[in-house]
């Protein structure tokens, strides 16, 4: 909350006493989420630990199995690499990220709590990054199906269309 109002240092003094507390279980989601969080708000603050501690967030992140994911460490973690201008692994997160959310949702059985879950703020931010990068990639642009109802129709015709005839 205090990094959206652009109180970098108040986020930072928050975010460091809630990585101390979780450090102490590697493992959990939630020292994931706090270190990701506090090498975001590092990066975005210009501190010179944003560095280490994304390194330290990405080994921590990537010694979890893919069950384990999580888009709330995996969405700031992504945010954090691109703030330090690492595009490419930025984007590998961002795909972790994406890929996690799609696993979460998909265990939701009822339609109105995967509609609430896609609505919380960052899955909803996380989703238009994700679309944002899909659409840019060239890649994945050119591999990727149409959905039916995006497809522009071709028609073919033997004559050149003619205006409407006016009648008087």
């Amino acid at each position: 909350m205090h990094r959206e109002l652009g109180r970098l240092n108040e986020a930072i003094d928050y975010l460091e006493r809630s990585f101390a507390i979780f450090r102490c279980s590697t493992s959990s989601i939630y020292t994931k989420r706090t270190a990701a969080e506090l090498a975001l708000t590092y990066a975005l603050a210009g501190d010179p630990r944003a560095v280490a501690l994304v390194d330290e967030t990405l080994q921590l992140c990537e010694s979890g199995s893919v069950e384990t994911d999580s888009p709330a460490h995996w969405w700031p973690l992504a945010r954090a690499l691109d703030a330090l201008g690492r595009r490419g692994e930025g984007r590998e997160a961002l795909r972790r990220a994406h890929a996690a959310f799609l696993m979460w949702l998909k265990r939701l059985k009822d339609p109105l709590d995967r509609a609430a879950f896609s609505q919380i703020r960052d899955n909803a931010a996380l989703e238009r990054a994700y679309a944002s990068v899909a659409a840019d990639t060239p890649e994945r642009s050119a591999g990727a199906e149409t959905p039916r109802g995006r497809r522009s129709l071709k028609t073919h015709t033997s004559r050149r269309l003619q205006p409407p005839a006016h009648s008087p």
